[in-house]
This record gives structure tokens, sequence and C-alpha cells, in this order.
């Protein structure tokens, strides 16, 4: 009696591990997966390209009708940019607005004779030239995204509003410069107007902890045609004793802009 109850112990233990590894075990947590919802402010900084269309639909005191130049230069690119955006599954939905600051060199374009160039100024205004320059495009854009656990592919699109500083000039208070009336002018005209226009863009971010982003952003940004009607800026006698003066010329264009960008989120 006594080695049967032996033998049933000694079988009882052999068979335990084997009783226990076919027992169901508890599942260990799944990872936290993280949640783009929130809102949030960010910077960015990258390089713009500013390509601008000029044309002439009346002779003025610089360029005759007819003429067009396409007039365009690269530099550094600044933003702000605040939004809010929810997550649902995979999917991100948000709204963002932006200001986008350029410091480029101005969009000049040169012309050495007349025609073109009209008659105000001596040697016949020749050269004569005109001269954009960008100063900063405010953006409001709806966000469709792609959420990745940490990384987000987004694109967004929507009204962009543009400053755009025009300027026509013709030669030359300083004959020294006579290869650049943008520098001594004999006469100029300016104008300063907003254009409206369109954004489109996209880019990709990662979250590099609970509360910081890190982004590359592009977008393309187009500004609407408009009719710059300036009064001249005179830099010499001879245009007090002249009829007024005046500068048309009709600016359009597009901005091209690629940026890093550091966004927080709450």
């Amino acid at each position: 009696m006594r080695k049967l109850l032996v033998a049933a112990t000694a079988a009882a233990f052999c068979a335990a591990p084997a009783l226990a590894a076919d027992m169901p075990t508890k599942a260990a947590p799944a990872p936290a997966v993280w949640n783009w919802s929130g809102f949030y402010a960010g910077i960015g900084v990258g390089w713009s390209h500013n390509g601008f269309k000029d044309s002439w639909g009346i002779t003025d005191n610089f360029l005759q009708a007819g003429s067009s130049a396409d007039p365009h230069s690269d530099g550094v690119a600044g933003s702000i940019t605040i939004g809010a955006q929810q997550q649902y599954n995979n999917m991100i939905v948000g709204l963002e607005a932006s200001y986008l600051g350029f410091a480029n060199k101005a969009a000049q374009r040169l012309f050495a004779t007349q025609p073109p160039c009209t008659f105000a100024g001596p040697n016949g205004g020749a050269p004569c030239g005109v001269e954009d320059y960008a100063h900063g495009t405010f953006t409001i854009t709806p966000r469709l995204g792609l959420a990745m656990d940490r990384t987000l592919w987004y694109i967004k699109g929507g009204y962009a509003e543009t400053k755009v500083n025009e300027r026509e000039v013709n030669c030359c208070t300083n004959a020294a410069a006579l290869a650049n009336p943008f520098v001594t002018p004999w006469d100029d005209s300016q104008s300063n107007s907003w254009h409206g226009g369109w954004v489109l863009g996209g880019g990709v971010q990662w979250a590099w902890t609970n509360h910081i982003i890190l982004g590359i952003d592009y977008q393309h940004i187009e500004i609407s045609s408009k009719t710059a009607n300036t009064v001249l800026n005179c830099h010499n006698a001879a245009c007090a004793f002249s009829p007024p003066l005046f500068g048309q010329v009709r600016v359009g264009g597009n901005l091209d802009v690629v940026q890093a960008t550091l966004t927080f989120k709450n």
C-alpha cells in the first residue's frame, strides 16, 4: 500500500508541468499607441523660391503695353503655426493657421533698351525694370493625415493671402550706375498690396516626446494676379515740371516653401 501511494505521488509531480503548460496564460498588456488629438503650436525655418509674373496692359511711364516679365528669387523662410486635430483610429482630421515670412532678395527683371522701356528719364528711360518682393503669407488650411503610431503623414490645402511689394524703375540719377536703375532710379513707382490665392502642401511628423514633434513641411502657394496702380516717386528736379506720372502693372506668381518644423502639443 505504501509503495502504491509513493508511486501515485511521483506520477502527480511528473504530470504537473505538462498540465501547467496546457493552461491558458494571461496576455501581456498591449503597448500604448500614440494619440495625435489635441491643440498644437509650432515654428519652422527653411528655404523658399519666389516666382512672379508681371504684365503691362497699357503703356505706363516705365514699360510699354504688351511687355511682360517673370522675375524670381530664392531665400530663407520662417513660420509660426497654431492648430487643432482629432484622431479617429489611424485617421487625423484637423485645421491649422499659419504665417510665413520671407527673407528673400527682391526678384528683379532688367530691360536694357527702349522699347520696351518708355520715355521717362534720360536715355529714354533705359535701362528700366520691375522688382517684386513677397513680404509674407497668411494661410488657413484643413489637414488630413494618416497616423502610424508616432509617425504622421499629412496633406493640407486652403486659402492663402500674400503681401507683395511691386516696384517699377527707370534710369538713372547717377551716370555711373546706368547698369542698375534699381539702385539710383530716375523715377520709381511702388505699391504694397495683399493678394488672395490658395495653398496646397503636405509633410511628415514624428513625435519625439509626448509633447515635442519634429517634422518636414512643403507648401506651394499661388498668388492671384492683381493690377497695381501707383503714383510716381520723383528722384530728380525735372519731375516737378512733368505731368502726373504713374506705373500700372499686373502682378501674380507663386511660392514654394520647404521647412523643418518644431511643434509643441498639449
